[in-house]
């Protein structure tokens, strides 16, 4: 028992060293590094992380569109800044019970239990913590419904001050369906993550978000934000 327990204490502090030896590493290259060095993903944690997914309260923002909610900590973060109308749609049971619970009793917040796209199914995903989708691998597999942005003229028939989408390649048809619905243009401000997929492409995406806002900044497969493009 002596030496069962003389190995856990020595395999936990392996753990803990490489653990730090890992932060270590990464908060000397983001901190002593040139800009040029990082990848994407330090590049936007050196630059500030999640808060940049968050515009300045000066703006008043009234409206939020959270497409991927898993959690509820978008909202629950944006509350605590502006206190908008939130409405968060997470199409995983499990997720949005979660969620629905987190903000059980708050006026201001909707969670939807559906994903948007093109057309109306029911499909199986991989369910793998935040990283569940269409794509992912995975030994648990649930079943989602999608509906279509027709299906939400109350949300997406006004103006949204703020979208953000992060659904595991999910992104490449809502901004289809999206676009082909007009709603794209309520829209003032969308934070968008991509993800590597198999038959979609980022500039393809890209190609369409032109049409109506401009790349305001961008961390390759990590966060982009689009600002809609003012008209006169």
């Amino acid at each position: 028992m002596r030496l069962v327990y003389v190995l856990t204490v020595i395999k936990n502090a392996l753990k803990s060293f490489r653990y730090i030896k890992g932060r270590t590493r990464w908060f000397l290259r983001l901190n002593l590094l040139p800009a040029k060095f990082l990848t994407p993903g330090e590049l936007f944690w050196k630059r500030g992380g999640n808060s940049q997914l968050y515009p300045e309260s000066s703006l008043g923002i009234r409206r939020v569109v959270d497409f991927g909610g898993y959690l509820g900590e978008y909202a629950e973060e944006f509350l605590r800044r502006d206190n908008p109308q939130v409405f968060i749609f997470e199409p995983v049971r499990a997720f949005f019970i979660i969620i629905e619970n987190k903000f059980f009793g708050k006026s201001n917040i909707e969670v939807i239990n559906y994903a948007i796209g093109m057309t109306e199914r029911k499909v199986k995903i991989g369910l793998s913590g935040a990283a569940s989708g269409i794509n992912i691998a995975a030994e648990k597999m649930v079943e989602i419904e999608f509906k279509t942005p027709d299906s939400y003229p109350y949300i997406f028939g006004n103006e949204i001050d703020v979208c953000k989408i992060n659904i595991e390649g999910g992104e490449y048809e809502l901004i289809r369906a999206m676009h082909a619905s007009e709603f794209i243009q309520n829209i003032s401000i969308l934070f968008i993550q991509f993800h590597e997929h198999p038959t979609e492409s980022v500039e393809e995406a890209q190609k369409i978000l032109k049409a109506t806002h401009e790349l305001t900044w961008s961390y390759e497969f990590v966060w982009e934000r689009w600002d809609r493009i003012l008209t006169t």
